[in-house]
């Protein structure tokens, strides 16, 4: 690596950068002006609105029906609203019928009741419509206006008894905010900050990213830095630190401009200004923060760009990004979700509730360094895939043909490459979740069997039987050792000990519900069935029609001659089509085990065996964790044994090491598909 040219790289792209007045606009100048008029108008609107509404007032029907001697407390009451100088009060007669087209604000409906303790009571019913600001105005300010006068009236009754209205107030209860004016403002902006950021990270570094390598394929000028004395890795490097760099700059102008337009938007709303100041280390604690995101969503708007053909499929590419950075970022806005060692490992996640706890003023160091490790673990991953992808001549230089329809009519086997692969992972996913869950929550087994059949299993046939492709050989339908079969049936008990315990980490560090726990075991035990029926439902069947899905058929469009890339592509989306947040982790490392043997073994047979063991011995454990001899592996406090979690992890490892060595791989790997 000679970082004189990485420099010479990063200098050339940046004063590219610097030189296009769109680009400096955008990054640059647009957030300058853009806030200060949103912020300013907005408030300004609402202050004139609400003096608006409050100038307009509200039409009031009163419809009271009281004995005479109760007539002295409505008039109190009609008194007080038309002392009030903006609600008009009308009253009407009980039996009054009220026009079709009549639309009061507000109707009060007031009639009294004698108690048990022989006490007039009024009941009070008020009828507004909350969707119109004038009618919920009018709402709030009678509600005020009648506990003044039931406090009146409850004065005036205590007197005719001798009584004195102090009994009224015996809890003089005064609420008092400790919190500071900086609180408050860093309590607002770390609501609302984190996901303005998000979003301005990923699309300040998009209108970078997107033209350094997608619109140099465009403009035909990437040929031309490729045959330069720069090697492959110096032009990725000097790439991504423009990226970086664009991005870390929006990102400044940005928090600069919104903390001010903010800060101003409060002050206009009554706030002391003066001392809504948040600590310059703040400031720099979210930089410290944010700098491993921007470097991690610059990694992958630059492998975006890298496998994209062009501008406009590169920012169609874009577009999830975008949405997981807003989803990400609008967590700070949810009430009572605080960072903890769970949360501190969720990219996005963690960095938007830690922004949060840093503007507040109360977040903690162990948390801080959890959440920016976690992200520069990601950073490296993602650097590693960049500079892959960089150094791939049929990634870089891809065509139109490899990704229509056309490739596929001149061979059928181009049909198995990674982008039809997500094209059809999308569509099963959608099918999976639009009709699955519908079919399951009208009939839970029928839409079992119909999801596993209809949804998983009968597409993949019906794709390559189209494809005129031999089934046998496409789905791995072949025969295998012996002694593959025994390894598999003896880790499947030590491999399910293995899951509980994963399981029990997740809970730790996010606490799975009760309910949900509860739900899940009554699906797995299925008690209104037989065992027999319950195995075929949840064990069985599921390990047929999912494996043949993924293992026999996604597995294909990732191999391609690649070693672990099928694996833990296939994995990766074997755990995602579960939809399951809190078995994700399990679900993807079941997915590297299934895929490893099926590369060891090149047979679907013995991945179908593996997972409908899994899934079965999940079904026993919870129909008979009851019996006395099950509690052997189980602890006090209802986790498993840590020994036998020992042991387990320990049997696994030599069945996956004896079927590693009985099962060598060829030099080189194919697809199998002739």
């Amino acid at each position: 690596m000679n970082f004189k040219k990485v420099g010479k790289i990063f200098r050339k792209e940046i004063l590219e950068v610097f030189r296009d007045k769109r680009t400096m606009f955008t990054v640059i100048l647009l957030p300058m002006i853009l806030y200060p008029i949103i912020f300013i108008g907005v408030s300004t609107v609402m202050m004139r609105q609400t003096v608006k509404i409050q100038k307009q007032g509200a039409d009031i029907n009163l419809v009271y029906n009281v004995q005479p001697e109760n007539q002295e407390s409505i008039n109190l009451l009609i008194q007080a609203i038309q002392e009030d100088g903006t609600l008009r009060v009308s009253t009407m007669p009980a039996d009054y019928v009220f026009p079709e087209d009549a639309k009061p604000d507000i109707t009060i409906t007031v009639r009294d009741s004698l108690t048990a303790s022989n006490t007039w009571v009024f009941l009070t019913d008020v009828l507004y419509d909350n969707t119109q600001d004038s009618s919920e105005m009018a709402q709030n300010k009678v509600s005020k206006i009648v506990g003044e006068v039931e406090k009146k009236v409850t004065t005036q009754r205590l007197a005719k008894i001798g009584v004195g209205d102090e009994y009224l107030n015996l809890f003089r209860y005064k609420a008092i905010s400790i919190a500071s004016d900086t609180q408050n403002y860093g309590k607002l902006l770390g609501t609302y900050l984190p996901y303005l950021l998000m979003m301005l990270i990923v699309t300040g570094g998009a209108v970078v990213a997107t033209d350094l390598i997608a619109g140099e394929k465009e403009r035909k000028t990437l040929e031309t830095l490729l045959i330069s004395a720069a090697k492959r890795n110096e032009i990725v490097l000097g790439k991504y630190l423009t990226i970086i760099t664009m991005s870390g700059i929006n990102v400044v102008v940005n928090l600069f401009s919104i903390s001010v337009s903010m800060k101003y938007m409060l002050s206009s709303a009554g706030m002391n200004g003066s001392n809504m100041n948040i600590p310059i280390m703040s400031f720099v604690y979210i930089l410290f923060a944010l700098l491993p995101l921007i470097t991690l969503f610059s990694a992958l708007l630059l492998s975006i760009s890298t496998f994209a053909r062009n501008i406009k499929e590169a920012k169609s590419y874009e577009s999830p990004l975008m949405m997981l950075a807003m989803f990400g970022g609008m967590v700070s806005m949810f009430p009572g979700i605080e960072l903890n060692a769970g949360l501190a490992m969720i990219p996005v996640v963690n960095v938007s509730l830690l922004m949060k706890e840093i503007l507040m003023g109360n977040f903690i160091l162990p948390h801080f360094l959890m959440t920016v490790g976690s992200i520069l673990v990601l950073d490296v991953i993602a650097i590693l895939v960049t500079v892959k992808l960089f150094n791939s001549e049929s990634i870089l230089f891809r065509t139109e043909e490899e990704t229509n329809l056309k490739s596929i009519k001149k061979d059928s086997k181009n049909f198995f490459n990674p982008f039809f692969g997500i094209i059809y992972f999308t569509l099963a996913l959608l099918a999976f979740y639009y009709i699955g869950f519908a079919m399951q929550q009208k009939d839970l087994v029928d839409g079992l069997l119909k999801t596993q059949i209809l949804i998983i299993l009968l597409p993949p046939f019906l794709i390559v039987r189209f494809l005129k492709m031999p089934l046998k050989v496409v789905f791995r339908q072949n025969n295998t050792k012996p002694i593959n079969f025994a390894l598999v049936i003896l880790g499947a008990i030590p491999l399910a000990i293995a899951a509980s315990s994963l399981s029990q980490v997740i809970n730790f560090f996010y606490p799975i519900p009760a309910e949900y726990l509860e739900k899940l075991t009554g699906i797995i035990k299925m008690d209104e069935f037989s065992l027999g029926k319950a195995l075929m439902i949840i064990a069985v069947l599921p390990g047929f029609c999912e494996e043949m899905m993924f293992r026999g058929f996604m597995y294909r469009f990732f191999e391609n001659g690649k070693k672990w890339f099928p694996i833990v592509a296939s994995a990766m989306l074997f755990a995602i089509y579960h939809l399951d947040m809190f078995r994700l982790l399990p679900a993807f490392l079941l997915g590297l085990y299934l895929g490893f043997l099926l590369q060891r073994t090149n047979s679907i047979y013995i991945t179908i065996l593996a997972h409908s063991l899994n899934n079965g011995i999940a079904v026993l454990l919870s129909r008979f964790q009851e019996v006395p001899w099950m509690q052997v592996f189980i602890s006090d406090n209802g986790e498993i044994n840590l020994i036998f979690i020992l042991i387990s992890f320990v049997l696994v490892g030599i069945v996956i090491w004896l079927i590693k060595n009985l099962n060598p791989l060829p030099k080189v790997l194919d697809t199998g598909i002739h």
